[in-house]
């Protein structure tokens, strides 16, 4: 799945999530929240 705001790299059950929000600082309004919900309800 391809997300807006976060970056996903899975190396077998290891999942590394990145804020991808440079530009913001990173902030993590409710859209990032949201796809980490998305994200985490998925597997």
């Amino acid at each position: 799945m391809k997300f807006e705001t976060i970056v996903i790299e899975q190396s077998g059950a290891l999942a590394t999530i990145i804020i991808n929000r440079p530009k913001k600082l990173n902030a993590l309004p409710e859209k990032v929240f949201s796809e980490l919900k998305t994200f985490f309800a998925g597997n």
